[in-house]
């Protein structure tokens, strides 16, 4: 039977090297093949797979005479083994680059746009071994761009081979390849590029019409994304009826927009998170548009506080959870609209939305921003980089590409945006790490490393692109500048888009994204300076009474005599510095003075000391000085690595703080000894917790027997007793996850903040050799800023256990819906 396209010989040739084929895989592989296809397509599609080397290819003498026919076809699928890359094998110079040839030179050529408006190659990788960089490299050189592979390889330690279906059955973790999903998957994206191929060449009216081949229905895997109606009341319905009505005539707009009409009105519409989760921008927003515009990705928070990566098609109503991305943030899409890339667990990872585990691609702790080029090169920034960085979009080693300016005392980079040539992007320069400065401003640099880099505009927010215009956040306003692509200047007075978007200042984040067709999506919100009001309540949550200044604060820590608090705070500078507040007095006095970030302070038993981090010397270092702010501060522990203080012993003898390598994923328990003498020497740091997981936040109990901490050790934060110094086991006091232990000062409650940011509270009773765990009590909402990660700390408990001073924001940030706007690009033009 021949291809379902007239001229063509086959529709699918299956390429392999045949000693990939010994244990029959490739066989299982096509006949598996072959009956979803069939599902899918509900129409046999003819296939070319040679299964014996003694026939087929060598039924001539002449192999490249024999194939001359079968490789018209359709698409083409090699499965990319690690002897496939052999540039000396039969299967790549007599299939792999014989096709190439072929495909570039008929009617289709090698690419075809899909019905989404996306291009696809017709050569369809189906990779069953991990490669090293050099095969990728060898691969992408000839297909001119980046490997799309579809996974058929075994992710467990150790292991690179071939995955079979009867893994499916004994599945050990979510970031596993599942061997139905990826022949699901490769049955999508024939779907995908047959239904692409057949409108090749017909005329927008046809395609509208709905003259296209009707056989051909779209992926199953979309289908399964259908509307789900639950029972509700009338008004409910109500409700619903009118938010589908707005969503509608939303659809209707981009379509509108898609066929070209200029005069297209703009709309506006909201986008709700998924039921029982909230949009979590507590960093200034995580939702990304695809180029395209046919989707919008974001991160939501559960009941209990855990997030997730989610994807939404515009035209329907769920959206669809993204398994393996717990924890993600800042997503950003690939120029093909197929791939997410994520920041979790301190890595960076990308993701296939049409299934298959996330796979990291390199180091990438709390993040900055990323963009991806039409080349496969993927630009970032992480907070523990000051500079931007560049990796393969397939994983391997990372450079940095640009470099601090020491004379306009650049502090970090962030937010890097590709151009459309996929060598410059923009970036935004800032001064100051902790907060917007006026000297900052978004640049223009090139992967070129001989290209200086160029300020554009003077701010300090992320930004984008899109139509030639750059997007970005400046007093209270998202602003659109035109950039000349030819001069790369902006031209023109910038155009105010959008009021009210909202934009956390601490990371200098504007919740906003664009894509390439007119849609704008953004939150809006309480978008203030950043600052924020820190209270006094009881364990109710009822108002006792509040500090006199609205600041933005980093972390804070009520002395033991409880007359002070020790904040780290931003000043009206933009520099983060130790700070103390005398209670009885209502006043303010500056603590520290270097040109560093100074943040974590701790308190000695008696309250006449203080230790803090300092970044002066490049990481950080742990000072002590008198609280009484005599004499010089005094670095008593200093390390190739940054070090976290986070508790004095009461006994005075022991500070305990986590070591901070290049990995935000990697912390561990350290203790550092402070002799009665005084003596450097005899501060030698010892390991309380080593592990692989992520060790934070060490309190001693009040006796100083106990150690108190968070860990990821289960897949999320918990909280864990152990016994200090030890050795001994270990106690779980939270159920549901947790961060930030704090004692009661007898030693019989622990508090701590759970994944929900609600206060919560269990009773402790421990004797020689355990500790019993009483039941989880919850007290009441904390503040949206009580804390990421573990870069802020914004609560603290009176001694008695009666007082808790925590941060209090002026909204919630998490309740806003997002507003997509449609043709924002047209309205933009109406007024210039």
């Amino acid at each position: 039977m021949p291809s379902i396209v007239p001229g063509f010989e086959y529709d699918i040739f299956i390429s392999y090297r045949h000693n990939d084929n010994l244990d029959g895989w490739v066989t299982d592989f096509v006949q598996n093949l072959e009956k979803e296809l069939k599902a899918t397509l509900k129409e046999p599609l003819t296939i070319y797979f040679d299964k014996n080397p003694h026939d087929g290819l060598l039924e001539t003498h002449d192999v490249d005479d024999s194939l001359k026919e079968k490789l018209k076809c359709l698409i083409f699928i090699p499965v990319i083994s690690r002897t496939y890359c052999d540039t000396k094998s039969f299967a790549w110079n007599h299939e792999f680059l014989a096709f190439l040839k072929t495909a570039a030179a008929d009617t289709l050529g090698l690419k075809v746009k899909l019905p989404n408006g996306n291009t696809a190659s017709r050569v369809l990788p189906i990779r069953i071994h991990e490669l090293d960089v050099n095969d990728k490299k060898t691969i992408e050189t000839e297909l001119q761009g980046v490997l799309r592979a579809i996974d058929f390889t075994f992710q467990a330690a150790g292991v690179n081979r071939p995955l079979r279906p009867k893994e499916d059955e004994s599945l050990k973790s979510t970031s596993q390849n599942s061997y139905r999903d990826q022949i699901n998957k490769t049955a999508n994206a024939i779907s995908d590029l047959i239904e692409g191929i057949q409108r090749t060449g017909m005329s927008d009216a046809e395609i509208v019409s709905g003259n296209s081949y009707q056989s051909v229905p779209q992926p199953r895997l979309r289908k399964n994304w259908s509307f789900k109606i639950p029972a509700l009341n009338k008004l409910q319905i109500a409700v619903a009826s009118l938010t589908v009505s707005v969503l509608l005539l939303a659809i209707l707009s981009v379509v509108h927009f898609s066929e070209g009409n200029q005069k297209s009105p703009t709309y506006k519409t909201t986008i709700l998170p998924p039921d029982k989760t909230k949009f979590n921008n507590i960093l200034g927003g995580n939702i990304a548009l695809s180029p395209d515009g046919t989707m919008m990705a974001f991160v939501a928070l559960d009941s209990l506080g855990k997030s997730l990566l989610y994807v939404r098609f515009l035209n329907a109503i769920e959206a669809h959870p993204l398994k393996g991305t717990e924890g993600a943030l800042r997503p950003f899409w690939s120029p093909d609209s197929r791939f997410i890339g994520f920041f979790s667990d301190g890595k960076l990872k990308k993701i296939d939305i049409f299934g298959g585990p996330a796979l990291t691609l390199c180091d990438g702790n709390t993040s900055r921003g990323g963009s991806w080029s039409q080349d496969g090169v993927i630009l970032f920034s992480t907070a523990g980089n000051a500079l931007i960085s560049s990796v393969s979009a397939s994983g391997g080693n990372l450079r940095h590409v640009t470099h601090l300016d020491t004379a306009r005392h650049e502090t970090n980079h962030r937010f890097p945006v590709f151009l459309p040539d996929g060598k410059h992007f923009v970036f935004t320069s800032r001064i100051n790490a902790s907060s917007p400065h006026q000297d900052d401003g978004i640049f223009l640099a090139s992967l070129d490393s001989s290209f200086t880099p160029k300020i554009i505009v003077r701010a300090s927010s992320n930004l984008a692109y899109a139509n030639g215009y750059l997007i970005y956040y400046k007093g209270a306003t998202l602003l659109a500048q035109l950039l000349d692509a030819d001069k790369f200047e902006a031209t023109g007075d910038p155009i105010r888009i959008a009021d009210e978007v909202y934009f956390e200042t601490f990371t200098s984040n504007a919740a906003f994204s664009v894509s390439q067709n007119g849609l704008l999506a953004y939150e809006s919100g309480f978008s203030t300076d950043g600052s924020m009001n820190l209270e006094w309540r009881n364990r109710n949550g009822n108002r006792l009474g509040s500090l006199r200044d609205v600041l933005l604060y980093n972390q804070i820590r009520i002395s033991p005599d409880g007359q002070r608090i020790a904040i780290s705070r931003v000043d009206s500078k933009g520099a983060l510095d130790i700070w103390l507040y005398q209670i009885n007095r209502d006043a303010w006095t500056r603590f520290t003075f270097s040109d560093g970030t100074d943040t974590d302070p701790v308190w000695s038993p008696d309250s006449k000391m203080i230790v803090y981090g300092s970044d002066i010397k490049g990481v950080v270092d742990i000072y002590l000085r008198p609280s009484s702010g005599a004499g010089a501060d005094e670095v008593i522990l200093e390390t190739s690595e940054s070090k976290i203080p986070t508790d004095w012993s009461r006994d005075g003898k022991f500070i305990a703080y986590h070591s901070q390598p290049g990995s935000f994923s990697n912390r561990d328990i350290w203790i550092l000894p402070m002799s009665s003498s005084g003596k450097k020497s005899e501060r030698e740091p010892f390991p309380f917790l080593q592990t692989e997981f992520n060790e934070t936040g060490a309190v001693f109990s009040p006796d100083g027997r106990w150690i108190a901490y968070q860990s990821n050790e289960s897949g999320q934060n918990e909280i864990y007793i152990r016994p200090f110094p030890g050795p001994g086991g270990k106690w779980q006091v939270s159920t549901k996850g947790g961060t930030r232990p704090r004692w009661r000062g007898d030693g019989k409650e622990l508090f701590f903040v759970a994944l929900d940011l609600k206060g919560m509270s269990a009773e402790i009773k421990t004797n020689d050799a355990t500790v019993t765990v009483g039941l989880e009590r919850p007290l009441f909402q904390f503040g949206s800023f009580i804390g990421f990660g573990i870069t802020r700390s914004l609560y603290d408990v009176s001694s008695d256990g009666h007082k808790f001073l925590v941060e209090t924001t002026q909204g919630d940030v998490f309740s806003v819906p997002v507003t997509l706007v449609v043709n924002w690009l047209d309205e933009l033009k109406k007024d210039k």
